[in-house]
């Protein structure tokens, strides 16, 4: 296994490159990311890496919603608890058409 792309190295201009070893995203494979701060933003905008947008300020919201929620309400139990939150689909280049092969 390949060592880690770090953003801020040398290598970030030839990240898919360098993560597939010598694949070219949105040709010969696809490739679909996550972004969860500004800094993969930059990176996938500017390598053009299709991705799903998480909103942080959402899941941090949510979360000191139902802490907030449970420190109001001290030795109430209230189980597990299944929260949904919107996901966003940002569409570059990082994706290609699939090619059957016939054998």
């Amino acid at each position: 296994m390949g060592k880690p792309v770090e953003y801020g190295s040398h290598e970030r201009n030839k990240i898919g490159r360098h993560i597939h070893g010598g694949l070219v995203p949105g040709r010969e494979i696809s490739m679909i990311g996550f972004e969860e701060c500004d800094e993969d933003v930059q990176v996938f905008s500017r390598h053009g890496i299709t991705c799903f947008c998480l909103d942080t300020s959402a899941i941090a919201s949510t979360a000191v919603e139902l802490l907030l929620g449970r420190m109001n309400q001290p030795g109430k139990s209230s189980g597990a608890r299944l929260e949904s939150l919107d996901l966003h689909f940002i569409e570059r280049t990082s994706v290609c058409t699939v090619k059957r092969r016939c054998e």
